[in-house]
């Protein structure tokens, strides 16, 4: 009998949650609506923050099976306002979603969930995720972004969702310059809609209302060609993008223990090199995190490989520091070697 997971609860505390998001997976271009939209963030909120509320069965062809459960009216902004046949009807599009990632010269796509219904009973939507997908949607290596929870759910509008998931995503440039018809794309804009109104009608709007947030703000600029004797507008600058109360891009902020963000790193670290340095990678431990001095101690399994490691430490620095800054930012790092039997 499958375990029986408690809602989510009403967060108590004023703190934001932050939902990390790999950028292999962007939802940037595809077709959600906005109810779609707030299913995909509570299901990534749900595999960021509550592990322990995650059902992982085996199949009979040995691979896991990964269910969450929420409780719509227990997450604020999450409005749910449907009869039976709506709400049927709405499942199974979003059931039909599949995300397109390219890499290198293979161009991949694979439907996002196995499973998506909701429980009357329980007032629960019970969401299956892709396995293949599962590794991409919790805390994450190498590139990501960040959003507030909160805010996703809050904002309405497909459009408005779409594009403050893409300003979050290029929230590193000074200056992000998109053609009109490559911003229509990445909003999924109605062909029926004149591509010239989408400022008016998406960006403006959008603009005007995240004007007094004081966490989520940007400024845009309309781009103009002149051909012949008229000006048409062809591009978009959007600059000063800021997550206020967000800390820095390196570090994750979600509440993850400090040995579960160690072995994402060596993990990390081990995909980028090769031979002897992932063995020496790979023999390291997480022994304690001193959190007032910012101090991570970590242990080998012999006093060679701390030596070796100790020793050589300056050939992998290139790659290694960066990485280590971002999971551990302003934090040294001591060395220690573990003889012991254990």
């Amino acid at each position: 009998m499958s375990e029986q997971l408690l809602p989510v609860k009403a967060k108590k505390t004023a703190k934001k949650i932050v939902l990390t998001q790999s950028n292999d997976l962007s939802l940037v271009g595809l077709p959600f609506n906005e109810i779609q939209y707030n299913i995909w963030f509570a299901t990534v909120y749900e595999l960021n923050n509550y592990r322990d509320r995650i059902i992982t069965t085996e199949t009979n062809t040995g691979h896991n099976f990964y269910m969450v459960k929420f409780n719509p009216t227990k997450i604020p902004g999450f409005t749910l306002n449907y009869n039976k046949k709506q709400l049927t009807k709405i499942l199974q599009n979003t059931a039909r979603l599949v995300v397109s990632r390219e890499y290198g010269d293979i161009i991949e796509s694979m439907p996002i969930y196995t499973l998506c219904r909701y429980n009357y009973k329980t007032q629960e939507i019970e969401i299956g995720i892709n396995p293949l997908l599962i590794g991409k949607v919790r805390q994450l290596q190498g590139n990501y972004t960040q959003y507030f929870f909160e805010e996703a759910i809050n904002i309405k509008g497909k459009y408005n969702k779409a594009l403050y998931i893409a300003l979050s995503c290029n929230e590193y440039k000074k200056n992000w310059i998109v053609k009109l018809e490559e911003l229509s794309e990445i909003l999924q804009y109605s062909d029926s809609d004149r591509l010239r109104n989408l400022v008016s009608k998406v960006v403006k709007p959008f603009y005007e209302k995240t004007k007094d947030n004081p966490a989520f703000t940007f400024e845009y600029e309309p781009i103009y060609k002149k051909i012949g004797k008229t000006r048409k507008l062809t591009a978009i600058r959007f600059y000063n993008i800021e997550n206020k109360n967000m800390k820095p891009k390196g570090d994750i902020v979600l509440s993850m223990d400090k040995d579960k963000l160690f072995e994402i790193f060596k993990n990390e670290i081990c995909s980028m090199l090769e031979g002897i340095y992932v063995h020496a990678i790979k023999g390291m431990s997480f022994k304690s995190y001193d959190e007032d001095k910012k101090v991570l101690s970590i242990k080998f399994k012999t006093e060679e490989d701390a030596k070796w490691f100790s020793d050589n430490e300056t050939m992998i620095m290139d790659i290694y520091q960066p990485t280590f800054k971002k999971y551990f930012p302003n934090t040294t790092v001591f060395y220690t070697a573990d003889t012991s039997s254990k």
